[in-house]
Order: structure tokens, then sequence, then C-alpha cells
């Protein structure tokens, strides 16, 4: 697979064209099943394909530039990363998974098949039901109800590039499998953030309960 995944045309900032590149980063090596997997999915997806039971971890970046090579690092005051069709092979194996830690905020649906859990401010989210290509999304914008509770979109500010991580669970005998991991910006589940309405300012729920408070002096 190539170093870098460079994708074109992604939006504008400031009245210029932004490319998204997607790196490996050194947390795991990555392993793939197979890497014509990592592409553009429908002109309105993309996804990178990963091997059963590994981790990969990728810095997603931000860039002005017709070429990697002429590229210029943009700070983006605000934008979104939604995942969708986070499932399990019709066998129930392979589970996959993600985790995420600078975000503002998340969304997803009430009720959600998603399984997350919280530490430290980092969210992991992992699948729960059985998936197969029929139930796949077509349109980030157009998800129907299923679609959407296997979708979980994540708010930043003011970030040049963020961190995702994604697992794929085993697929006994000899986990000779892959996953591909859909992801596209904007969803269904998120709400218009440029004009800040309260849902956008409210905090993920806590990494771990509060701390009781101490008891009064004898």
């Amino acid at each position: 697979a190539p170093a870098v995944m460079r994708f074109d045309n992604v939006g504008e900032y400031r009245g210029e064209t932004l490319a998204l590149e997607i790196s490996v980063n050194n947390k795991h090596p990555y392993r793939y099943k197979n890497a014509a997997n990592n592409k553009k999915n429908n002109d309105k997806f993309a996804q990178i394909n990963v091997k059963s039971d590994t981790c990969a971890s990728f810095d997603f970046s931000f860039f002005t530039g017709p070429t990697h090579q002429s590229r210029t690092a943009v700070r983006l005051p605000e934008f979104y990363f939604s995942m969708f069709d986070l499932d399990t092979n019709i066998d129930g194996k392979g589970i996959e998974s993600m985790e995420q830690d600078e975000f503002e905020v998340f969304f997803v649906a009430d009720p959600t098949e998603i399984e997350l859990s919280f530490d430290d401010g980092m969210v992991s989210a992992l699948a729960t039901r059985k998936g197969s290509i029929g139930d796949n999304p077509d349109d980030p914008n157009d998800l129907s109800e299923l679609q959407m509770k296997r979708s979980i979109t994540f708010l930043f500010r003011n970030k040049r590039k963020f961190e995702v991580e994604f697992c794929a669970g085993p697929q006994p005998p000899n986990n000779d499998g892959g996953r591909n991991f859909l992801f596209a910006t904007g969803s269904d589940l998120a709400p218009v953030c440029t004009k800040r309405p309260k849902e956008c300012w409210e905090p993920p729920p806590p990494s771990k309960p509060p701390a009781p408070p101490s008891p009064p002096p004898p």
C-alpha cells in the first residue's frame, strides 16, 4: 500500500481547494488484506482496508496545493469526520472498532448499535451487529435508520491533523481476511455547527464518574 493516501477536492477553505492526506503513523505496523480497497468509494466516501486481528493508526492531515510535493498544511477552524457501517462479518467475526481522542463532541443515533466506551478522554466505538454489503450506505447525508445506528460523527475544531485508530477483530481459523473502514466528513447525524447550536458545545460523556465529595470534618 502507498505510504500516503491523498484525496483531492474534499472541500474549500478561504477560496482554496483542500486535499486530505492519510499516512500511517508508528503506533502499529499497518497490515492489510487488500490494498486495492484503499480508495474513494462512490465519490462520497473513502475507505481503508485493515487485516483481520490487527490494528492500524493513521494521521489525517489537510493541505492546499495541487500535489503532495507542493502542499501547504492548513489548520481548519471547524470540520466533521464520520465513520459508517461499523459492523461484523455475517458470521459475527471480524468485529470493527475505532478510537479517537482529539474531538470536541461526537454524535450517534439514539438508540445506536455501536458500543461506546471512554478512557481518559479517548472514545472507543465497537461494532455489535452483523452486516453485509447490502446494508452499506450510498450517501453520508441520506442514511437509513439502520445505517445511522452503525455510524458516528466527530466534530473537530482548530486542527491541522487528527489521528484515528482502526481495529479489525479476529476471523478464525486463520485470520486470512480484512475489513474495510468507511469514512467521510459530515453525515445525517451531525447538526450544522457553523452557527454554534447548543449541542455543538456540550462535552462528550465523562471518561469516569466524578470523585465523591470529601466528608465533612469531624
